[in-house]
């Protein structure tokens, strides 16, 4: 690879296998343009473990990745290093394929590890999942901050459960996913989470059948965020009885704002455990000077 490693001068990641040979926590890397996962080998994608201090992805794209995941604790990306950031990394087309539940999550780290990842921009489908997806953010969720980032997922899973990160700034979730037997669980929480999710957004579409159950041990609610502050749920929903827009713990609770359609989802309670929560049909929604005269900041 081109580039020294040091921030000035990063190594330059032009090929598929640039991209694995990433293997020094303490070297800074840059992607150069997209990269077609499935032209490489035999056209899928497998695990690897990766060192870096920073992943620059420069605007460009994994794309096209078909992964299958062998065995219930394997992930797309894994950063193993102690402090790391992953910026400007855009992944397309990618398609997991499990029929076991992923005990880690889409993205996997050390144990201790503290991963940042800012402006990136991801596009995952979860496919013909018999098990369920614990969290995106791998073993140590807590540790890792999502800033300005789009998620745009796709899954079949057999009930929902979070999608935990430490802390989530300015991001914006587009959500499509059915559960086919259980409808409780967390989505970017667990049940008694604190996570705190700042001027944040969720989208789409959540549904069940109608003879789903609680899952055992799991409240009667779903619960969508830890501790949110000013972010905006715009959900569809389908046999989704009731929806906790916070923790049901005493240090989880609403700070600020939280604002949701309760036009899209009539037949769902949005409920919070403390703090300010606005329903509003979808043209208030979208009405600025409105939400800013009720307090709802928008710029």
């Amino acid at each position: 690879m081109l580039g020294s490693g040091t921030q000035a001068n990063p190594y330059q990641i032009t090929t598929l296998d640039d991209f694995y040979e990433m293997d020094d926590e303490d070297c800074y890397y840059k992607l150069m343009n997209d990269l077609d996962c499935s032209t490489y080998g035999d056209g899928l994608w497998y695990e690897h473990l990766f060192f870096v201090k920073e992943l620059d992805g420069n605007g460009h794209a994994l794309k096209n990745m078909s992964f299958f995941p062998a065995g219930s604790n394997r992930s797309i990306l894994t950063i193993i290093s102690t402090q790391a950031t992953v910026k400007n990394l855009k992944i397309r087309n990618c398609i997991v394929h499990t029929s076991q539940s992923m005990a880690t999550g889409l993205f996997e780290s050390g144990t201790s590890s503290v991963i940042t990842y800012e402006n990136c921009d991801f596009e995952i489908c979860l496919n013909d999942a018999g098990g369920y997806l614990p969290r995106l953010f791998g073993k140590a969720p807590k540790n890792h901050v999502l800033k300005n980032t789009t998620l745009s997922l796709q899954a079949v899973t057999q009930r929902f459960l979070g999608l935990n990160v430490g802390t989530i700034q300015y991001c914006n979730f587009y959500i499509d996913w059915r559960a086919l037997s259980y409808w409780t669980g967390g989505m970017f929480s667990t049940q008694a989470g604190t996570v705190p999710c700042v001027l944040s957004s969720v989208r789409g579409r959540l549904s069940a059948p109608a003879d789903a159950q609680v899952y055992s041990g799991d409240s009667a609610a779903m619960v969508l965020f830890g501790s949110p502050q000013q972010c905006f749920v715009a959900l569809e929903t389908e046999n989704i009885p009731s929806i906790a827009l916070c923790g049901t713990s005493s240090s989880s609770q609403v700070t600020g704002m939280v604002l949701y359609d309760s036009q899209l989802a009539p037949d769902t309670a949005f409920t919070a455990r403390a703090g300010e929560i606005l329903g509003l049909p979808t043209a208030k929604c979208k009405d600025k000077n409105y939400l800013n005269s009720v307090g709802f900041v928008v710029a």
